[in-house]
């Protein structure tokens, strides 16, 4: 018996080992070292902020405004533009934080909402800091953890909050007390609020951020552009576009509070995203340190601790957030060109082990009556994998006739829409839609993602493309 439990210990160590030095493989040690060799890279400098200008930041929780765009923010007060900061949900789906405020092991619904309040009056504070007055702070109270959920499948079905077991806006102070949990309430407040606002300059999460919360932000915030652009309300020139990252594997490095600039990580730097810093004066980062201290919520937890101080540096980081438009085709070839969502490889421990599962692109193109996703992976595809199309086409001017389908493929499930094919080539699937059965819409937003089992190993960004169906 002993025996058995050393060769198992054994084992287990020997795991680790591989995973954090390996032998030649992507390792988390080698990760940690390309994203610390990003200090060297060069980026351009952002504009400045204009007096004119209207700011608008949507923010999935509270923190992340200040955590991505509190120098922005600080900037654009000091020079005299307008700033609106719009707080998605509350943060009150947090175990840990929820324990640490409650001073409870057995947590009910009231305690994550009282800790929803609590973080709410942090960014208050965190806000007057930066210079913003409390009117220009909207909060929508949506589900933390659940607005992956409305921007696929409670798009007009509420969902139920996982932690609060409440399936509509449960605070009073916030911009539509009572709303249904559902993507196209949370759409239609964005609409609202972007079309009274005018903003010239909006800040979203980066659709590459590993949190799903972001992702759908990010998604929600791009939706409601382009239902206003549909109205005919787009100003002349449109709104600047700019994306913050907050959560993307071992990142920023090295954690904690440090004198060094912010740059983006290895696998994130040469993909589609043209990165620009804006550089923090002394005052700038005394300040926005002193709104960070102000979530004492996170900062009492010392692992949320470092990674909040890993966001004051000498710079703040902004991506563009470019639209892939549909491509006319060629003359010379009867098909349509593939309009292409590109994805880093290698660049974790678990997808260099799986090359198969590992996605360099997913992409989409029009054919005749009909649609075609692609997946290209590193590997080969392999039997044991799980690839999965997500698809939400949208009509601009009516969010209510929106359509989300997910398209699976994989050995223990296969769902693909009625009268569609399948074709496996090497390191490549492609599956082929009739148009009809995706409804209408004047543009598409499209991810992908492997899994084995129930564990996800990689996902794309959801991406906007502008393929009518």
């Amino acid at each position: 018996m002993l025996k058995r439990i050393l060769a198992i210990s054994v084992y287990i160590l020997g795991a680790v080992a591989l995973g954090l030095f390996g032998a030649g493989a992507k390792t988390a040690v080698s990760v940690y070292l390309e994203n610390q060799r990003q200090q060297n890279a060069s980026f351009p400098t952002l504009p400045r902020v204009r007096p004119g200008d209207r700011l608008l930041v949507v923010a999935p929780h509270p923190d992340d405004e200040t955590l991505g765009c509190g120098g922005l923010i600080q900037q654009a007060t000091s020079s005299g533009a307008s700033v609106l900061v719009v707080i998605l949900t509350n943060g009150d789906a947090f175990p840990a934080c929820t324990a640490s405020m409650t001073k409870k092991i057995t947590l009910k619904p009231d305690d994550y909402l009282l800790v929803g309040r609590i973080r709410q009056r942090e960014s208050l504070a965190a806000l007057s800091i930066q210079g913003v007055p409390e009117s220009n702070i909207v909060f929508l109270g949506y589900p933390d953890r659940g607005l992956l959920h409305m921007w696929t499948s409670n798009w007009s079905t509420p969902k139920t909050g996982r932690y609060t077991r409440v399936s509509h806006v449960p605070y009073d102070d916030v911009f539509s007390p009572s709303a249904p949990y559902t993507g196209l309430s949370l759409l239609s407040d964005l609409v609202h609020l972007i079309l009274k606002f005018e903003p010239t300059i909006l800040a979203i999460p980066h659709p590459n951020d590993d949190h799903p919360d972001h992702q759908a932000a990010g998604c929600f915030a791009v939706a409601a552009l382009e239902a206003v652009r549909s109205m005919g309300e787009f100003p002349d020139p449109p709104p600047t576009l700019l994306t913050y990252l907050v959560h993307r594997g071992d990142w920023p490095v090295p954690q904690g509070l440090r004198d060094r600039r912010l740059v983006p990580p290895k696998a994130l730097a040469n993909l589609d995203t043209k990165w620009f810093v804006l550089p923090l004066s002394r005052e700038q980062k005394i300040k926005k340190l002193e709104a960070v201290h102000a979530y004492r919520s996170q900062m009492s937890l010392p692992n949320e601790r470092r990674f909040l101080l890993s966001f004051v540096r000498r710079n703040e980081l902004f991506g563009t957030y470019p639209w892939i438009e549909e491509s006319e085709t060629d003359s010379k070839h009867s098909l349509a060109p593939w309009m292409n969502i590109l994805d880093p490889t290698d660049d974790s421990v678990k997808r260099d082990f799986q090359p198969a599962a590992d996605i360099a692109e997913v992409s989409l193109r029009k054919q005749e009556k009909a649609l075609e996703l692609r997946m290209v992976t590193k590997g080969r595809l392999a039997p044991w994998i799980t690839y999965v199309f997500h698809i939400r086409s949208l009509n601009s001017s009516d969010a209510h006739s929106s359509r989300y389908e997910r398209i699976v493929i994989g050995p223990n499930a296969r769902f693909i829409p009625s009268g569609s094919t399948l074709v496996r080539h090497g390191n490549s699937l492609i599956v082929r839609i009739p148009a009809n059965q995706l409804g209408s819409g004047d543009y598409i937003m499209l991810c992908g993602n492997t899994m084995i089992g129930q564990l996800t190993l990689d996902r794309t960004a959801w991406r906007t493309l502008r393929a009518s169906l």
